[in-house]
């Protein structure tokens, strides 16, 4: 009897040790930064990246008409604007319909 609770115990023990190797969850993947796929980064809207989770990769991963990426982190893009009020002052915000705006001279 007392060597087959050993031998549970054992088991059990054995059991808890190999769900907990590699810091993985099996259902959610790699421990956040670490990735898979960019579905292991989506809580952070992220996208994986040779195994790390990053901002972007492409500008159309970045939100936002005046967002592009660079060095894989969304960034203003320079000199785009959303309103008259991004532009210096004498200056005013081009905005054409599916473009990003764009600062001009007055």
């Amino acid at each position: 009897m007392k060597k087959m609770l050993i031998l549970v115990a054992m088991m059990a023990f054995t059991l808890a040790l190999a769900a907990s190797c590699g810091g993985k969850d099996a259902k959610k993947g790699p421990t956040y930064p670490a990735c898979e796929t960019s579905a292991h980064c989506a809580d952070h809207n992220q996208v994986c990246m040779n195994g790390n989770c990053v901002d972007c990769m492409k500008d159309k991963d970045c939100k936002g008409k005046c967002a592009e990426c660079k060095n894989n982190t969304c960034q203003k893009a320079p000199g785009c604007c959303k309103s008259d009020k991004d532009c210096a002052a004498d200056e005013m915000c081009i905005v054409r319909k599916g473009v990003k705006g764009f600062c001009k001279k007055k």
